[in-house]
């Protein structure tokens, strides 16, 4: 899901061209958490602020693994405002988001898959 919604704002060659990257991505039952419309209101023309608006704080410069985000204590997403990290209950936690997979590497990127899809609210 989270792909087809990067495609859908044209951020393929960015992520490709201007990595590092690290990419929190949520697993499918997040986003099936979602209410009802909110993805096919992502895809509208229309609501293509929100739809940047919300891929920007799934996405990171620079790669942060598992080690170096707590170490930091915090990763700064493209939002510009930073989330904190830690160890909470054996679980990495971004902010409030539980790390179901850390640091899977891909071409340019480290991904982490999360429990939460981080929305905006408007």
């Amino acid at each position: 899901t989270l792909m087809k919604l990067i495609e859908a704002a044209e951020l393929e060659d960015t992520l490709r061209n201007d990595g590092p990257w690290t990419i929190i991505a949520p697993n499918d039952a997040a986003w099936a958490a979602l209410e009802d419309g909110i993805l096919d209101g992502l895809l509208m023309p229309r609501n293509r602020r929100w739809l940047d608006d919300m891929l920007e704080r799934h996405l990171v410069r620079g790669r942060f693994d598992s080690k170096r985000m707590l170490q930091a204590g915090e990763i700064e997403p493209l939002t510009g405002k930073p989330y904190s990290i830690e160890r909470r209950d054996g679980a990495l936690m971004i902010r409030d988001t539980k790390v179901l997979e850390a640091d899977l590497a891909v071409s340019g990127a480290v991904v982490h898959v999360a429990d939460t899809v981080m929305m905006p609210y408007y």
